[in-house]
C-alpha cells in the first residue's frame, strides 16, 4: 500500500490506514489516522461524495463487532476530524461513513456508505 500522505505538513506522524470498502456505490476511499502534538486525528476526504436529499454523511470509529461506536462528527470541509480525548483507536478500529437523517437522532443509522479496519503501522 503506498500512502498519499496530505495534512501532515505540521510534523504529523501517520499511526494507521483505512482502505475504506464502497458498501453503497463503487467509490472506495483511504483514511488516514495522523498523530501531531499529542493528538490523534482522522484524514479522509469525502468531498466526491453526496448524501440523499435530507441525509447527510457522518464518520464513525467502530468496535469490529459493533458493539460500540463514536461518533467524529458529520462529513468536515477539511476532511479532518479529531479523535475525542480519551478514545483509543485501537478499541475502535474501523472506520465507518454513514447516511443520518437530520432527525436528532444522534445514534447510528444503520445504513453506512464505507467501511474498513486501521491498519496500524509498525
Amino acid at each position: 500500500v503506498v500512502a498519499v500522505t496530505g495534512g501532515n505538513d505540521d510534523g504529523g506522524r501517520l499511526v494507521a490506514i483505512a482502505q475504506l470498502e464502497a458498501l453503497q456505490g463503487d467509490t472506495p476511499a483511504v483514511a488516514e489516522l495522523v498523530k501531531a502534538d499529542d493528538t490523534l486525528k482522522l484524514d479522509l476526504d469525502l468531498s466526491g461524495f453526496t448524501s440523499p436529499d435530507g441525509e447527510y454523511l457522518e464518520v464513525w470509529l467502530l468496535r469490529p463487532d459493533v458493539s460500540g461506536m463514536v461518533s467524529l462528527g458529520p462529513a468536515s470541509p477539511d476532511g479532518v476530524y479529531p479523535l475525542p480525548a480519551g478514545v483509543d483507536p485501537g478499541e475502535f478500529p474501523v472506520v465507518d461513513v454513514s447516511f443520518e437523517p437530520a432527525d436528532g437522532n444522534q445514534a447510528h443509522s444503520g445504513n453506512s456508505l464505507l467501511r474498513g479496519p486501521l491498519e496500524f503501522q509498525a
